[in-house]
């Protein structure tokens, strides 16, 4: 069999979509980060227009936040690829001519208008659900509003990609699903309100170590690996991506609070350790290749 072994694991996507199209037959055995999908970025757009609100100072030099969102972060969330595959799929058949989302784009274009308000949108947007999803202010520290809204904006896009052949992104928001069920689950136990930057930190937390799970045939000809499932398997031919000045071995991180010298004087494992197990694999790998 022919190992493509992968020592940096983001390349995992762009690798896939450049096999040969006569390739049918391979095994994935690494999972697909959470963290790396275009639904981790809309709802990062959508935590960002929400935290970057209108600020006024008052004289005694407080600041005030007004529920009035910024013209960028609005135009990022309409633009965003997960809203415009919506835009295609869903508006166009109801609508004739531009969508009501290059209607709103338009509108704030030609308006010059920098900070609009809920209500303002909604009026544009004609009352879309998708607006009222989107653009609804959230109150100061209450996650049961932001969970609803997320809840939300998962059905919406679940019924246009529940008919597009695209299993990946179907599978990204069915796993966004279950983390945000365990989620409120463990805030309804703590009992307590978080404010939007804490909810923010540790829900991005929680997807940057989510990820999809792949199945495949184990005896399959053609297997894609990262670099510490190598570990004690031969293989005949040896494919290795990605070994590049930092990546293979790692840099010198030390990702510990302790010191360096610290560590070494009371025997814990620092990057040097790291770096003896990659070698490990790396030449273990290539002895019967």
């Amino acid at each position: 069999p022919t190992a493509i072994v992968l020592a940096d694991e983001n390349l995992l996507l762009p690798m896939i979509y450049s096999l040969d199209e006569s390739i049918k037959d391979f095994n994935i055995t690494m999972g697909l980060s959470l963290r790396n999908s275009l639904l981790y970025t809309l709802i990062e757009c959508i935590f960002d227009l929400q935290q970057n609100v209108m600020e006024i100072r008052t004289k005694e030099g407080k600041k005030i936040k007004i529920p009035k969102f910024g013209h960028k972060s609005i135009s990022k969330i309409l633009n965003h690829p997960f809203i415009r595959h919506y835009e295609y799929v869903v508006l166009r058949d109801q609508q004739e001519g531009d969508s009501i989302i290059q209607k709103v784009i338009y509108e704030i274009a030609v308006n010059n208008q920098v900070y609009l308000s809920s209500q303002e949108l909604l009026t544009i947007g004609e009352n879309h659900p998708l607006f009222k999803i989107l653009f609804t202010y959230w109150p100061k520290n209450n996650p049961k509003q932001v969970i609803h809204t997320f809840y939300e904006l998962i059905d919406v896009l679940r019924e246009v990609y529940k008919d597009y052949k695209n299993a990946i992104e179907t599978e990204y928001l069915y796993l966004f699903y279950t983390l945000l069920k365990q989620f409120e689950q463990t805030l309804e136990l703590q009992g307590k309100n978080l404010s939007l930057k804490s909810l923010r930190s540790f829900l991005m937390e929680l997807i940057r170590k989510t990820s999809i799970p792949f199945s495949g045939e184990p005896i399959s000809t053609l297997q894609i690996l990262g670099m510490l499932e190598t570990r004690a398997l031969d293989f005949e031919r040896v494919i290795l991506i990605s070994a590049n000045e930092g990546i293979l071995p790692q840099a010198k991180r030390q990702n510990s609070l302790i010191p360096y010298d610290a560590s070494i004087s009371v025997g814990l494992p620092t990057h040097q350790h790291q770096e003896a197990v990659m070698s490990y694999h790396f030449y273990r790998l290539l002895q019967r290749a």
